[in-house]
């Protein structure tokens, strides 16, 4: 049974779309499909023109066929473990935000110790499948629920309001939240802390500038377009920014996490990205801004 066609095909709906995510000929998904449901004596799919659908033989043995792929990649991961010293590709999923913020400074301090490890940071706001082996290790802003995870906090840290001096220097005297333009993320992103607490305070203002990327959010905020949320960590390291004065704020606290896929936990190399991300995550804001500027004036 080819376990990785059966659930490409069921994962993308159709041949064609099995054929990219493999890197094989769209008539040898679909012949090794045709294989496999004559090895079984079943139709695992209905063929559609708009695409597949699982027949009852198929979303039978869906799940077993996903428990076998996740059997195969944790004896995969466990054999990595046997390298006799960090070094390869480690891949991290980490938030936009700090594929930008913890990139520059994490190679800065890393990879003069562990020249023999290559870094692939997987930046977006969804989360890669650790247990697929989409990504080694990864950065979330929330602790997972499954058993195959094991996770650890990086720490709790406050979060503020931020805009350029100029904009600042725009606002009415005791000016509120209401009086502040706002520059927050574009789709549906109401389940991000900070989006819950500006609306809780706010309620559904339409933002003066929206973006889908964190970096173009910052900039915009720097330009003096408006306010933008951010952890002060993050503010820090542009010297544009500085914190609104709207009084006391009683702002959540943010938290992150760093997440690894059990059977890599001890891997060598994994460990090792592992352990310098949990120290750069210790640094105060000060010291951790001076990196980020150090790094960011040689690039």
């Amino acid at each position: 049974m080819d376990v990785r066609v059966f659930l490409a095909a069921a994962r993308h709906g159709s041949f064609t779309g099995a054929s990219k995510a493999l890197k094989l000929g769209q008539a040898t998904v679909s012949r090794r499909v045709a294989s496999l449901e004559a090895a079984i004596g079943h139709l695992v799919f209905d063929r559609m023109t708009d695409g597949l659908s699982l027949t009852a033989a198929g979303e039978e043995i869906l799940p077993r066929a996903e428990a076998m792929e996740h059997a195969a990649l944790d004896l995969r991961a466990a054999l990595r473990g046997l390298e006799a010293r960090p070094e390869g590709v480690v891949r991290v999923a980490v938030p936009p935000g700090l594929a930008v913020d913890l990139t520059l400074p994490f190679a800065k301090l890393f990879y003069p110790k562990y020249p023999g490890i290559r870094l692939e940071v997987l930046s977006s706001l969804a989360n890669a499948d650790l247990t697929r082996g989409e990504a080694d290790l990864a950065i979330r802003l929330h602790r997972p629920s499954q058993l195959a995870l094991v996770s650890r906090s990086l720490g709790r840290f406050p979060m503020g309001l931020f805009a350029s001096r100029s904009y600042v220097a725009s606002l009415p005297p005791n000016a509120t939240l209401n009086d502040l333009d706002w520059i927050g993320w574009l789709g549906d992103f109401s389940h991000l802390p900070m989006m819950k607490w500006i609306a809780g305070r706010v309620g559904d203002v339409p933002l003066r500038y929206a973006s889908n990327s964190f970096v173009a959010q910052r900039e915009a905020a720097c330009a003096g377009l408006g306010v933008v949320a951010l952890p002060e960590i993050q503010a820090a390291t542009t010297a544009e920014l500085i914190e609104v004065p709207v009084g006391e704020l009683d702002m959540p606290l943010g938290e992150a996490f760093l997440v690894i896929h059990r059977p890599l936990r001890l891997v060598p190399r994994v460990r090792a990205v592992a352990d310098f991300v949990i120290d750069l995550f210790s640094m105060d804001t000060a010291r951790f801004a001076a990196i980020f500027s150090d790094s960011r004036s040689k690039t």
